[in-house]
C-alpha cells in the first residue's frame, strides 16, 4: 500500500523488522520474515495450479501432432496429471502443515522455533520447487505451442521459474534445515 500526501499516524504503521507490539495474538508474534516468506511462496504454487486448471480446460480439444486422439484421452496423459495435482497438493498441505507448527512453536515458546523456522522455509523453498516441475511437465505435455509468447503457458514458466529465484524460496534453505536437525547452528541468523 502507498499513501501520498496524506498523514498516517505511527500505530498505523507495520515496521518490517521489527515485531509489532501492540497485538497480542500469535499471527502478530511469528517473525516477520517468515510471514514474507509465506507471501511469496504461494504465488509458484498459485501458478502451477493455474497452468492445471488451463491445462485440463484445453486436453479434450488438444491434439498433438504424431497422435490422433485428444491429449485427455491419452492414459499417459492422465497418469501424469494426476501425479502433478498430488504433488501440487501435497507441496500446499506441506507448507500448511509448516506454517501451523510454526504458529504453534511461537505460541509455546522454547527452543523448538528454530527449527520450527527451518522446516517452515524448507516448506517454501520445496513448494517453489514442486511448482517449477509442475508448469515445465505440464508444458512438456502441451508440446510446441506452449512455447509461443502467445501461449498463457509460456508466460506462467517464466513467471514461475523468476519467482521461484527469489531468496525466500532458496534450495540453500535445505541445507539450513539439515544443519539444524544435526544440531548445527544456521549458518545465517536472518533464515
Amino acid at each position: 500500500m502507498e499513501v501520498t500526501d496524506a498523514f498516517v499516524p505511527e500505530d498505523h504503521i507495520h515496521n518490517l523488522v521489527e515485531q509489532p507490539s501492540f497485538e497480542a495474538s500469535v499471527l502478530y508474534r511469528v517473525p516477520n520474515i517468515s510471514m514474507f516468506n509465506w507471501t511469496v511462496a504461494t504465488i509458484p504454487l498459485g501458478v502451477a495450479d493455474g497452468v492445471l486448471r488451463g491445462f485440463i480446460g484445453q486436453a479434450a480439444s488438444k491434439i498433438r501432432a504424431g497422435h490422433p486422439a485428444p491429449l485427455a484421452d491419452r492414459e499417459v496423459v492422465q497418469d501424469k496429471l494426476g501425479r502433478l495435482e498430488a504433488q501440487r497438493r501435497a507441496a500446499r498441505a506441506f507448507m500448511l502443515d509448516a506454517m501451523s507448527e510454526l504458529m504453534t512453536c511461537v505460541d509455546r515458546g522454547g527452543d523448538t522455533l528454530v527449527r520450527a523456522r527451518a522446516t517452515y522455509r524448507t516448506a517454501m523453498s520445496y513448494a517453489a520447487e514442486t511448482a517449477v516441475r509442475i508448469v515445465d511437465d505440464v508444458i512438456a505435455l502441451q508440446g510446441a505451442g506452449a512455447i509461443f509468447e502467445t501461449s498463457p503457458f509460456e508466460r506462467a514458466q517464466r513467471d514461475v521459474h523468476a519467482a521461484s529465484k527469489h531468496i525466500a524460496m532458496s534450495p540453500t534453505l535445505f541445507t539450513t534445515a539439515g544443519r539444524i536437525m544435526l544440531g548445527l547452528p544456521p549458518l545465517t541468523p536472518r533464515f
